[in-house]
């Protein structure tokens, strides 16, 4: 009996050690692709770097407490290649040739072995660096079983990204196929493409080009490569500095601020960036709005459709609230950051997509360095509902980037709602972008 209890416990160990092996979305052969400074990188200061960001905000970045960042591991990572918005206007059937890779490296944070965040770090001729801390990994982690259990693990997929939208991309008997990190819930629009099948590239490239050609609106937020998902990526950076003992001290935190308690809002239809973000800044005020009333509101209807919005009808009806602020053109300043946040106030945010559309976030901190060319913007995402810490010139974007930080809205007051909307604000922005 002994002997039968003793195979009995043995067995229910090595089904336990099994499962705890197959848990993660790890695959640790497509590692050996990361080169060796940045997977050190990566698993030294880049870790050390983004537990010491989320721990000032475990639930803000997704977590359930502290505890759970300390344990937080690094899973396997990947070179970022991003769409060539010029090479896709001649794509005809693969993602891998409309896009060119990068500097960048993503890496998957795990919980307990679980797909939980993001460290994106950059490796240029000058050093290594963080550039992204944050976001929601758990879809790629659905992705990553579902290509694992497709197809054989001896295939290495490469990362594609189009704004929060990452492909992994490879190729079956010289066929391209790939699996988008989206959910069910969020499938891509009349293609019906999510996370729980592979798909054939040149599908993914049709509805691309259907979606670009069918687009209404470029300067409104809510709209971009997919009618349901926004973008939020980093490119290319410009500045970095040197990682070696001498430099180490550029990395420490040298001053910051955020606005506490910062109300993390997810956007509850896939168009609806720009009301999460109008109504979590009425939060933050004290107005506590629903989007979908936000939303009929804005746009004088009696349904909650899931409509885009440009900044202008976002400052109007956060003023009809009691709200106002100004608007501005073009990126703001470290220094106007600084000021903005400093005063107790958010910064309403709107980025412009190489690949088209836009979508909207919320500034609420900041991080400076001793190297000024090395400071980090916190904000928060509608689409996840998670907030994340980007480097600032990967924020602001441009020339090189896949994105512009095109305009927004400040210098947000409580008022009468009956009084006027701010006479500084463009009185049609549609003509002014």
């Amino acid at each position: 009996m002994r002997i039968l209890r003793f195979l009995s416990f043995l067995f229910l160990i090595l089904i336990l050690a099994t499962s705890f092996n197959v848990t993660p979305h790890v695959f640790a052969n497509y590692d050996s692709d990361i080169p060796l400074d940045i997977q050190k990188y990566a698993e030294g200061t880049g870790l050390e770097k983004f537990k010491e960001l989320v721990l000032e905000d475990p639930t803000g970045y997704g977590f359930q407490n502290a505890d759970e960042v300390k344990k937080a591991s690094l899973g396997h990572g990947f070179q970022v290649h991003l769409l060539d918005s010029e090479k896709f206007k001649n794509a005809s059937s693969s993602l891998i040739e409309v896009s060119k890779p990068t500097g960048q490296y993503e890496f998957i944070i795990l919980s307990r072995g679980e797909a939980k965040s993001f460290l994106t770090v950059e490796k240029s001729e000058k050093g290594i660096r963080v550039v992204l801390i944050g976001g929601d990994a758990t879809r790629i982690g659905k992705s990553l079983d579902t290509i694992n259990s497709a197809l054989s693990k001896d295939h290495k997929p490469i990362l594609v990204k189009d704004g929060i939208i990452r492909y992994l991309v490879t190729k079956v008997n010289e066929k391209e196929v790939n699996v988008p990190d989206v959910p069910t819930e969020k499938n891509l629009g009349i293609s019906r493409m999510d996370n729980n099948n592979v798909w054939d590239s040149d599908q993914t490239i049709k509805h691309l080009k259907k979606v670009q050609a069918e687009r209404v609106n470029p300067d409104a937020d809510g709209t971009g490569p997919y009618p349901i998902v926004q973008s939020n990526v980093v490119n290319e950076g410009i500045n970095h500095f040197n990682i070696s003992n001498t430099s180490l001290a550029a990395q420490v935190f040298t001053s910051s601020n955020k606005l506490k308690s910062y109300p993390i809002k997810q956007q509850e239809k896939s168009n609806w960036c720009w009301a999460a973000s109008s109504t979590s800044i009425l939060k933050f005020k004290g107005i506590n709005v629903d989007q979908c009333d936000f939303v009929k509101h804005v746009k004088s209807t009696t349904t909650c459709n899931n409509v885009t919005a440009n900044v202008k009808e976002a400052q109007s009806g956060m003023h009809d609230y009691g709200l106002s602020s100004k608007y501005y053109k073009g990126n703001l300043s470290v220094t106007q950051v600084q000021d903005q946040i400093d005063e107790g106030n958010p910064i309403y945010v709107s980025w412009g997509w190489k690949t088209g559309g836009g979508h909207a976030i919320v500034i609420y901190g900041y991080n400076g360095t001793l190297d000024p060319n090395n400071w980090y913007i916190k904000y928060m995402d509608p689409w996840d509902g998670i907030k994340t810490t980007m480097e600032y010139e990967n924020f602001k974007g441009g020339t090189g980037y896949d994105r512009t930080w095109r305009w927004g809205l400040k210098d947000f007051n409580l008022i009468d709602p009956a009084s006027p909307v701010n006479p500084t604000s463009p009185t049609n922005l549609s003509n002014s972008y």
